[in-house]
């Protein structure tokens, strides 16, 4: 069980990262020094985390994944898209070298 989580959080942060380097990319001319932002994403309440087990045991696997988190909850979809938004916009123009974790502390600790 834990494989496949680690497989599925993996998963939803290399899609993160590859959203945030389209935005940033094009953007930077090649002579000069390019913004480096990514993100990180916890565990993330979605159709597909939940598809992994059977209907029955989705409660259970959501209530596990929980308690590994500091805050006691997974996150949601609209939180990653809020981070990874304001990564792409101009609102960050002046942050640089950055990995935001949106994991609800998990990384902290």
């Amino acid at each position: 069980m834990r494989t496949i989580v680690r497989i599925i959080l993996s998963t939803v942060e290399k899609y993160f990262w590859i959203l945030v380097r389209i935005r940033n990319a094009p953007m930077t001319p090649p002579s000069s020094r390019s913004a480096r932002k990514s993100g990180s994403a916890g565990p993330v309440r979605t159709p597909g985390l939940g598809g992994l087990v059977p209907a029955e045991h989705r409660d259970g696997l959501f209530a596990h994944l929980s308690t590994l988190v500091p805050m006691g909850r997974l996150g949601e979809p609209s939180e990653i898209a809020k981070a990874a938004a304001f990564l792409a916009s101009d609102d960050s123009s002046f942050v640089n070298d950055i990995e935001l974790f949106v994991d609800g502390g998990a990384a902290q600790i």
